[in-house]
């Protein structure tokens, strides 16, 4: 769990330069290692301005999961409810 928590912890702070008007440029020098090692994560930090709900959502699973309460397949529904009903029209 202190991967996930150090990874949106990083997103959090991509996110802030982001906001504070920091180049592209500047935020991929500043943040080329976990760019390296999280190319996917980096990318939805600097496109998906729901990315921290969606990291702290699957946290939420992931703990639920651990600790017993929900299997792999009820925290993959769960989260496909989250996404459905966030991004499909109703």
């Amino acid at each position: 769990m202190e991967a996930i928590d150090n990874n949106i912890e990083t997103v959090k702070l991509i996110i802030k330069d982001k906001h504070s008007n920091l180049s592209l440029e500047n935020i991929k020098l500043r943040w080329a290692n976990f760019a390296t090692q999280q190319p996917k994560l980096f990318d939805l930090a600097l496109s998906d301005e729901n990315c921290l709900e969606k990291l702290n959502v699957m946290k939420l699973l992931m703990k639920q999961k651990d600790k017993g309460y929900i299997n792999d397949y009820e925290a993959s529904v769960k989260f496909g409810k989250y996404m459905g009903d966030k991004y499909l029209p109703k």
